[in-house]
C-alpha cells in the first residue's frame, strides 16, 4: 500500500491491495469503467488494471464478499483536496434514505488530528440513476452534461429541446471532492467506517492543487480596465 502510479498535480491512490469487489456488483452484463481513467480530466485508477474485473472496488456491506468492519488505507501525503469515485449498491429513497448515513470517512493527519465525515444517501453519495433530477446535491457524476443537437433529433420533444442540454448522468461512480482543513499537514491514513449500507469506493485521488476540483459556474465575460491607456 501507499504506492503511487501518477506523479502530478492529480495524485491517484493504489488501492489495489484492499480491493475485493468484482464488476458483478452492478449487475450480469454490466460494464463500469475500470482501470486507467479520466473523470473530468482528472486521473482515477479503479482497480489494478482493465482486464482484472475480479477485484477491483473496495465493497462494503454485510455479504461476505464485501467489507463489514472498518479498513484504513495509508496515504501519507499532503493534499488540498480528496476526491472519492464512490456508489452505494442500495437505496433507502423514498422510504427515508434521504440523507441517511450510508459510512463516515475518517481522515487522520501527522499530528494526530482527525475529521469525521458522514457519507449520506443523495448528498455526498447515491446509486446509479438515469432520473432526471436525481443527481447529488455535493457530489457529481461520472459522465459531464452534454449539449442536445441543434438540427436533428426528436422533434417531438420541443419542451425539453429548448433546455438546449441533456444531463450527465452517472456511468457508474459519483465523485465527492473533500477539501482539507489542514492542508499544510501530511494526511497520515484514510478510515472507511461502513454502517451496514452496501456501497463501493471505485477510487480516490488527491489534489496538490489549491483549487475546486469541480467549477459549477459557467463562462462569463470578463472586463479589464488598466490605469493607464499606455499599458492598453
Amino acid at each position: 500500500m501507499g504506492r503511487r502510479l501518477l506523479v502530478s498535480d492529480y495524485e491517484p491512490l493504489d488501492l489495489s491491495l484492499l480491493c475485493n469487489g468484482s464488476t458483478r456488483l452492478f449487475g450480469e452484463g454490466a460494464r463500469p469503467p475500470i482501470g486507467t481513467q479520466e473523470f473530468y480530466g482528472l486521473p482515477f485508477q479503479v482497480g489494478p488494471n482493465a482486464q482484472n474485473s475480479s477485484a477491483c472496488y473496495l465493497a462494503f456491506g454485510a455479504d461476505n464478499d464485501k467489507h463489514e468492519s472498518s479498513i484504513t488505507i495509508p496515504v501519507n501525503e499532503k493534499a488540498q483536496w480528496v476526491i472519492f469515485a464512490h456508489t452505494l449498491l442500495e437505496s433507502k429513497v423514498p422510504q427515508g434514505g434521504l440523507g441517511d448515513v450510508a459510512g463516515h470517512y475518517i481522515f487522520r493527519f501527522a499530528n494526530g488530528a482527525e475529521v469525521r465525515t458522514s457519507i449520506r444517501e443523495r448528498f455526498e453519495i447515491g446509486v446509479h440513476t438515469d432520473y432526471w433530477g436525481q443527481q447529488l446535491f455535493l457530489a457529481l457524476p461520472d459522465q459531464k452534461d452534454s449539449l442536445l443537437p441543434r438540427h436533428e433529433g426528436d422533434w417531438g420533444g420541443a419542451g425539453r429541446r429548448q433546455t438546449e442540454v441533456n444531463m450527465g448522468g452517472p456511468h457508474a461512480y459519483w465523485l465527492w471532492p473533500w477539501e482539507n482543513p489542514q492542508p499544510d499537514e501530511p494526511l497520515e491514513s484514510i478510515t472507511i467506517e461502513p454502517t451496514g449500507w452496501k456501497f463501493l469506493i471505485a477510487g480516490i485521488t488527491l489534489s496538490h492543487l489549491n483549487e475546486p476540483p469541480f467549477f459549477r459556474t459557467g463562462k462569463r465575460e470578463v472586463k479589464i480596465t488598466l490605469p493607464r491607456s499606455e499599458d492598453a
